[in-house]
């Protein structure tokens, strides 16, 4: 699961009020708000790495972006 699924809603492919729009967005409020209630784009996997979040932060460290 990802955070994608709002933009559904910001194009207006469904109205806000639309069930299934509302069931949507209530699991990805769910499944990836962290404990500071923050939204996550996405949940990364326990144990793996070299994935997106790592090198996001490595090239944050290389460039200074960020």
């Amino acid at each position: 699961m990802d955070a994608s699924p709002q933009m559904l809603l910001l194009s207006g492919f469904l109205p806000p009020d639309d069930p299934r729009m509302r069931a949507t967005l209530r699991a990805v409020e769910t499944g990836l708000t962290d404990d500071r209630g923050l939204l996550l784009r996405f949940r990364p996997l326990d144990g793996v790495t070299g994935g997106i979040g790592d090198n996001e932060g490595e090239t944050r460290r290389k460039t200074g972006r960020g």
